[in-house]
């Protein structure tokens, strides 16, 4: 149920004035599915992008421009085979998933100096899949053995795993710099997603905002707060906070769908709202209203990433059909 949030709302959306500086770049190779994965305080940004064969791949921005390719050594070069990376630390270590020709998933490690390790969960048979590390090299995501569980991998190398609850089908989406991760596991009674928050020190706290039958988060920040989507009983879907102290807040944002994609520190909300022609405009959400923002030029603006310093990394098209990355400051 990884989807946009489809709002329906009559209102009209303001767009923001531009004050802001945008720096618009392309990686070499890059042609369709471009995302900005991560982006650390020196500016520093992962991401990645499908290649015309459709295969997968990563590379590291440092803030100087240059471009650092990423490909694991025996990634697949079939279409959504390849790199995919997830996570960045703030010691410059890379995590991910590396898919194969066949279709296995392994977990990767990349230092700082270029140096990979590949892992597995133990029995997983090629069905790890990585989707975050925090700044201490902890590495989390989840497996198949058979049945779906989340993990965590500790620098030393030992595995722990859980079940929020004792739910089943986790699937951790997200990890923060501290180490606070998001994501749900399925309730087969409701038949519905459970969201979920794992403390650093692994205590696991299911919640469903406002009682919704089924919700998922969407992104976190290192203070612990989430921005998610739930449905309501009437099955219509709106965006929702929750602070690092359990309080939930109900949020929509004007347009024929939207998605959050980033949190920042101090609690601004990032995202995507599509308007009736299908075409994405980056939204904002602080206290008030959120308002729209395009990169100068841009057909579609899709904003991923926030760091501490309220930079902001995404990814654009333009009039040809052609993608780009850019960055927000």
């Amino acid at each position: 149920m990884r989807a946009f949030v489809f709002a329906a709302l009559g209102t009209a959306a303001s767009f923001a004035a531009s004050a802001q500086t945008y720096t618009t770049f392309d990686v070499k190779g890059a042609d369709t599915h471009l995302k900005a994965v991560a982006l650390d305080g020196t500016g520093t940004l992962l991401g990645s992008y499908q290649d015309v064969h459709g295969v997968m791949h990563a590379f590291l921005r440092a803030p100087t421009g240059k471009i650092k390719h990423i490909d694991v050594a025996g990634a697949g070069q079939c279409a959504i085979c390849g790199t995919l990376p997830e996570g960045l630390s703030s010691k410059g270590i890379v995590a991910g998933t590396m898919v194969e020709n066949n279709g296995n998933a392994h977990g990767f490690i990349r230092a700082k100096n270029g140096t990979v390790a590949l892992f597995d969960v133990p029995g997983s048979e090629g069905q790890t899949v990585v989707t975050g590390i925090d700044d201490k090299g902890n590495v989390y995501g989840w497996y198949n053995l058979p049945a779906r569980a989340c993990f965590v991998r500790k620098p030393d190398g030992t595995f722990s795993s859980y079940d929020p609850n004792d739910l089943p089908g986790c699937t951790s989406v997200m990890t923060s710099g501290t180490g606070q991760t998001a994501g749900y596991a399925y309730d087969s009674q409701a038949q519905a997603e459970v969201a979920f928050l794992r403390s650093p020190k692994g205590k696991v706290t299911a919640f469903r905002p406002f009682s919704a039958p089924s919700s998922e988060p969407l992104a976190i920040n290192d203070g612990g707060d989430i921005v998610g989507f739930y449905y309501d009983r009437a099955q219509k879907i709106h965006g929702y906070l929750r602070d690092s102290g359990g309080s939930v807040t109900r949020f929509d944002v004007p347009g024929a769908a939207f998605a959050a994609t980033a949190i920042a520190a101090n609690g601004i909300i990032y995202g995507l709202s599509f308007d009736s022609m299908g075409r994405s405009h980056g939204f904002i959400k602080d206290r008030g209203d959120a308002v729209l923002f395009d990169v100068p030029g841009a057909v579609t603006t899709e904003p991923r990433v926030v760091n501490a310093n309220g930079t902001v990394a995404g990814d654009y098209g333009d009039s040809n059909g052609d993608w780009h990355f850019f960055l927000r400051n």
